[in-house]
């Protein structure tokens, strides 16, 4: 896809489904007429509707897709294989997916901005992370945080974090549940040292 001298990155709210569906295809129109290759990325119900939309506007769907010029994926598959947590194996078989989609559209997957998101508790101990993870857990009525946890030092952190930089990664979402860990939002930045050095 051929990127303008000023392009930019937008973020929008829509009223209904109908003006999604209508701002969205025209976004998408504009450059399928231009023979610029498009990956349209939501949830069947959105995919549906804005499809329909363009069909309207006097686009051929089908060969559109039928060709490879449109595709039509998943919003909720394609967020779970690229952004998400797992372990360094799971996420690795997550970017060959998405290495897949993007060379079927002739992208660069290094152009893409890979996130990954994990609950972080730092302490200076594994023990002292624990020990404040069951607060939160306590506090929160629940069992778990429905996700491997990085607990221990920023150096450990560090450690277990290294080799999804080595695959690509440039962020880190922390989850938590609250009261927010004031400790380990203020120690993120000990993290990132470590993982800059």
């Amino acid at each position: 896809m051929s990127v303008p001298e000023n392009h930019y990155h937008a973020v929008q709210f829509y009223k209904d489904d109908a003006s999604l569906a209508k701002t969205v295809a025209r976004f998408f129109e504009e450059g399928l007429r231009a023979g610029e290759p498009a990956v349209m990325i939501a949830t069947p119900a959105h995919t549906k509707a804005i499809l329909r939309t363009l069909s309207a506007s006097g686009c051929n769907v089908r060969s559109l897709c039928r060709t490879g010029q449109l595709q039509t994926l998943d919003a909720d598959k394609v967020m779970a294989s690229f952004m998400g947590s797992g372990t360094v194996d799971e996420v690795r078989g997550h970017l060959e997916i998405l290495a897949g989609h993007c060379a079927d559209v002739g992208r660069d997957i290094a152009s893409i901005e890979k996130t990954l998101s994990y609950p972080i508790i730092l302490r200076d101990t594994r023990a002292a992370a624990e020990a404040a993870q069951g607060v939160q857990l306590a506090h929160n009525g629940i069992e778990d945080m429905g996700a491997a946890v990085l607990l221990g030092s920023p150096t450990e952190v560090a450690d277990a974090l290294h080799p999804y930089v080595e695959l690509g990664f440039e962020t880190f979402i922390v989850r938590m549940p609250g009261p927010y860990d004031r400790e380990t939002i203020d120690r993120m930045a000990e993290v990132r040292e470590l993982l800059d050095a």
